[in-house]
């Protein structure tokens, strides 16, 4: 269960439809983003939730191919009581205007796995090696 509660002018958060990932997110606050420029804006809701679980923060995919929009990072704990926020980029060379109650973002809630660790001397071997970033092809 999510338990949901609303700051001052926010926005209940809810699925646009059956079958959708993402929690739609809304500002709380209006806002320009210049090109280049990045926010923290305030998303108008507080959550519990079981510890066994956790909120990504993504991009909405329309916000993002037409108006260069992008949250960076987001990850909101199970233990977090506090207003949800989103780090918003304007990748664009617009500006960009939001308005309280928009839609600029999605939770993606999933569950959080606890591993547990152990130090080692030596990794066992991966048919990767070591190597990093574009080693598999495109």
């Amino acid at each position: 269960m999510l338990m949901v509660e609303t700051t001052e002018g926010g926005v209940l958060p809810q699925w646009d439809a059956y079958g959708n990932a993402g929690l739609d997110l809304h500002i709380n606050m209006d806002i320009t983003l210049l090109p280049r420029e990045r926010k923290t804006v305030p998303l108008g809701i507080k959550t519990a939730f079981s510890s066994e679980y956790v909120a990504v923060l993504k991009d909405r995919s329309g916000l993002a191919a037409k108006h260069g929009l992008t949250v960076l990072g987001g990850v909101i704990d199970s233990c977090y009581r506090g207003e949800w926020h989103a780090v918003l980029l304007n990748t664009g060379a617009e500006p960009i205007i939001l308005m309280r109650g928009d839609r600029v973002c999605q939770a993606i809630i999933v569950r959080a796995m606890h591993l547990q660790i152990h130090h080692v001397q030596v990794l066992p071997d991966s048919t990767r090696g070591s190597k990093g970033f574009g080693s598999s092809g495109q």
